[in-house]
């Protein structure tokens, strides 16, 4: 998808390229050396903490320290988790970093609140950490990195790539365990701000193909 994405992208100087939905990162590492100021956003606290977490610490500490924690970590381990990421609120930020690293690659299809399945463990216990942070750490370099809702972030003269959460999240549970997760998304609020915006600005958006999104984004 990335190649079909960036043919699309504005060939216009912009003074920020941002990513609004940032999660796994993949549309930020392909644009990111296209531009001089890239911001990227994401709600989910543990996954920017990941991201500070990589970008503020040397390499070699952050992956000796993610290596030496994967040692010792069993299936059972992993599957507690998730549960930890958001009831505890004593971890420390690099413990809180390795077990959001090790939940993305222990769930299914790279989602990090997904049941971890023994094929992923055992494709995540022979992982190259450092080829992992290393990617990370060259596109998170260029990054200024923020966690707030989509609508405190307001440029002129940008570039906003919107991967927002799907509208249809009922019988297809496309986030968490059930679907729990961005249940109370409101898209036209996200509409009148993205209309908003483009006034200004570039924008593309990532949606599902539904009859409610080609209606709602019928003059776009």
């Amino acid at each position: 998808m990335t190649k079909i994405i960036k043919k699309y992208t504005p060939n216009k100087k912009v003074d920020y390229f941002v990513d609004l939905f940032v999660g796994g990162g993949s549309i930020s590492d392909c644009l990111c050396k296209d531009y001089d100021n890239v911001v990227i956003n994401d709600k989910d606290e543990s996954l920017i903490n990941l991201y500070n977490y990589i970008k503020s610490n040397p390499l070699e500490v952050s992956v000796k320290y993610f290596e030496q924690e994967r040692e010792n970590v069993s299936f059972e381990d992993v599957k507690t988790f998730r549960k930890r990421l958001f009831e505890d609120k004593t971890l420390t930020h690099e413990k809180r970093a390795f077990l959001y690293y090790s939940c993305v690659y222990c769930g299914y299809s790279g989602k990090p609140y997904a049941s971890p399945t023994k094929d992923k463990y055992s494709q995540y216990k022979r992982r190259d950490i450092k080829k992992d942070l290393t990617l990370c750490k060259n596109t998170l370099s260029k990054c200024d990195i923020k966690c707030c809702d989509y609508n405190e972030i307001k440029f002129k003269n940008s570039f906003y790539y919107c991967d927002p959460p799907y509208a249809k999240v009922g019988d297809n549970t496309y986030y968490g365990n059930k679907g729990e997760l961005h249940k109370g998304f409101d898209h036209n609020e996200f509409f009148e701000y993205v209309t908003e915006l483009a006034k200004d600005n570039y924008i593309m958006i990532s949606y599902e193909d539904s009859r409610y999104i080609r209606e709602l984004y019928k003059d776009w």
